[in-house]
């Protein structure tokens, strides 16, 4: 489900001792929900949160120059790549305000034939992550 949130106070857990910060989310994004659907609907400089769970699936952010953010933060915010060798790409047209965090990515796999794609997949983009 897609939905509109001002401002959503989050608990950032940092090497510094958790901090509380804000980020301005355009979408918001379910566990049990496809992140894909509301990186699709995004527009150049939106925010797509994500809220804490496992997450299934992989996400190409094509060539958006949006920001992709595990609220809750690496610990809570799981992408699974389901054995495939990429969980996240970010295509050459992405710019440098695109950004990803508050993620841990797991269960990708080592393609030999494909020694450039391992967990995130950056084609010629300047993203942040």
């Amino acid at each position: 489900m897609v939905s509109h949130s001002r401002c959503l106070l989050l608990a950032v857990v940092t090497s510094v001792a958790g901090s509380v910060g804000c980020v301005d989310c355009d979408h918001v994004v379910h566990s049990g929900e496809l992140i894909q659907r509301s990186v699709n609907a995004a527009a150049d400089g939106d925010v797509v949160c994500v809220g804490p769970g496992e997450y299934h699936q992989w996400v190409d952010l094509a060539d958006r120059e949006i920001s992709l953010v595990g609220l809750w933060g690496k610990n809570s915010t799981i992408l699974d790549a389901l054995g495939y060798t990429t969980v996240v790409t970010i295509g050459p047209a992405a710019g440098a305000e695109s950004r990803v965090s508050g993620f841990t990515l797991t269960n990708t796999s080592q393609d030999e034939d494909d020694s450039d794609s391992r967990g995130i997949r950056i084609e010629d983009a300047s993203a942040w992550l």
